[in-house]
């Protein structure tokens, strides 16, 4: 008799916290009409079904729940910078309906999605829609964006160490990530780099287009170069040249992209050194991932979006705007927003019409943000190809008002700089450097107007 009631009230209780998500004990009590000590000894057969978080007086219950394909718990990894060995971050645990528990040393943390550290496993961009092919033996969708976070934690805890950021997910990424140390996969050799990235380039196409992408999304991929003793990883964005119109003009844009971070690097921002290469009808450019010191250490990162969707939710209206927000909450340092406020002018001066939050990223120690991150993907995106039609009109100025008056000098000059180099730079088409010289004369115009903008109090 007594262990039908004990089948029932755990039957009760299981429909209970399905329905709920997450509950109080005195919730639990008073819905199931149990006394709080006949609800302690349910719950304490219920091991392995039912997890708990919180502090006593704010203790909650949760079902938990299985992942497809995935080993529960989940040990997360942080790979830390030279100097520091490895450590375990926290286990992560699948709990509710799509919610997630995370044991650290801080404690027990309930996420209702993804904790957002660890958003950087989800596959994204050219290669991100790679995924699915390279490894139909996960059975997960074809397209990307209707992967659920149990999808991405099926990925990445087997195949996921080589994401952005510091955070290794699973024994198995992290044993990959342990055994490349020594034995890297995609070593490229510096002086045969020349005909190893165009190998490379046709072993991507062998596994067809990566399927619908944002406009101009620029093919990349990642190796790891090799010179003399020095193992550096980085990230290749190509281009191929076979199309005298739409080739060479996504050519050109590599070119302006490196002389962007060029400009960006003199006038006092952090940028990742590159590398222009020419092979054949393939261009290269070649960036130093930020993220890594060598193959063995790692630095955190996260992007601006994540850090906006998680503390701030200001729509993605724009980097200022977003960046004020989490600087109003503590969340990213406030001299970053200046900064980032310059690059965003800038990045309109040049026709960067690409500036997503997904394109500016800061550094993390753990799970705290220290820095504005080294600028990455600055380049005059209003000019690439549009459903293989080159844009007829030059890109649209800003309007320099008040609210850039402390950065629109700096900003425009670093402009005019920009595009005067452009405007001389033989390795680009001569249509290009058409753009350029007309950008030019249109960007020195606007030193006039910066001279009226308002004084800005010291």
């Amino acid at each position: 008799m007594e262990s039908n009631r004990r089948a029932l009230l755990h039957e009760r209780l299981m429909a209970l916290l399905a329905r709920r998500g997450v509950a109080t004990p005195s919730e639990l009590v008073r819905e199931l009409g149990i006394s709080q000590p006949t609800f302690s000894r349910l719950v304490a057969t219920l091991e392995g079904e039912v997890r708990t978080f919180g502090r006593t007086s704010a203790r909650r219950y949760v079902l938990a729940r299985e992942i497809p394909g995935v080993r529960q718990p989940i040990a997360v990894y942080e790979v830390r910078p030279r100097g520091e060995r490895m450590r375990r971050f926290g286990t992560l645990h699948a709990v509710g309906g799509r919610s997630y528990l995370l044991d650290s040393g801080d404690g027990e943390r309930f996420f209702e999605d993804l904790p957002w550290f660890l958003r950087n496993a989800r596959p994204s961009g050219f290669l991100g829609r790679l995924v699915p092919r390279r490894h139909p033996e996960l059975g997960l969708p074809a397209d990307i964006r209707a992967w659920t976070a149990d999808h991405v934690l099926r990925f990445a805890s087997r195949f996921g160490w080589d994401a952005p950021g510091a955070f290794l997910v699973g024994d198995e990424a992290c044993a990959t990530f342990l055994r490349e140390i020594d034995h890297p996969s995609n070593l490229v050799e510096a002086a045969e780099r020349t005909e190893r990235y165009p190998a490379i380039v046709a072993d991507l196409l062998a596994f067809g287009t990566a399927g619908s992408s944002a406009a101009g999304e620029q093919p990349k991929f990642l190796a790891t170069r090799r010179d003399g003793d020095r193992l550096t990883p980085v990230l290749v964005k190509y281009a191929t040249r076979a199309d005298e119109t739409i080739g060479r003009r996504v050519a050109d844009l590599l070119v302006a992209e490196q002389t962007a971070l060029q400009t960006l690097g003199r006038n006092g921002f952090r940028v990742p050194n590159t590398a222009l290469l020419q092979a054949g009808a393939h261009v290269f450019l070649e960036v130093e991932r930020f993220d890594r010191d060598g193959l063995e250490h790692r630095i955190g990162q996260i992007a601006l979006d994540v850090l906006d969707a998680e503390f701030a939710g200001t729509d993605l209206t724009g980097w200022t705007v977003s960046a004020e927000a989490l600087a109003a909450r503590n969340v990213i340092p406030r001299d970053a927003v200046s900064r980032i406020r310059w690059l965003e002018c800038f990045g309109r001066l040049i026709g960067n019409t690409d500036m997503h939050l997904g394109n500016l990223a800061f550094l993390l120690d753990g799970v705290r943000v220290t820095s504005l991150a080294p600028v990455y993907d600055m380049l005059p995106m209003h000019y690439h190809p549009w459903q293989s039609e080159l844009p007829a009109q030059d890109h649209a100025l800003p309007v320099l008002g008040p609210d850039v008056a402390d950065v629109a000098g700096p900003a425009v000059e670093a402009a005019v700089g920009y595009w005067g180099l452009l405007a001389e730079d033989a390795r680009l088409s001569e249509s290009f450097r058409g753009i350029a010289a007309r950008n030019l004369r249109r960007t020195v115009a606007l030193r006039s107007l910066v001279d009226r903008l308002p004084s800005v109090d010291p």
